[in-house]
């Protein structure tokens, strides 16, 4: 089981509000459009696979307001 910490999910984007924004975004685009998770889920909630996957950096944020999924 992967240990989440707050530590890891800041050092993502380097700020807590950046972090959070890209995580709920991420879990929106899972649950409300339907778009797979880019990692195991392991029966995991929909928040805690987007903080892992923010975390794990399989979720980048652009210069827009959008961010990238790599795969």
């Amino acid at each position: 089981m992967v240990r989440i910490t707050i530590e890891d999910f800041v050092k993502a984007t380097h700020s807590v509000y950046r972090s959070t924004v890209l995580a709920f975004k991420r879990a929106r685009q899972l649950n409300d459009e339907g778009h797979a998770p880019t990692i195991e889920t392991k029966g995991d909630k929909i928040t805690t696979l987007a903080i892992k996957e923010v975390i794990l950096g399989n979720v980048i944020p652009c210069e827009s307001k959008e961010f990238k999924v790599e795969e």
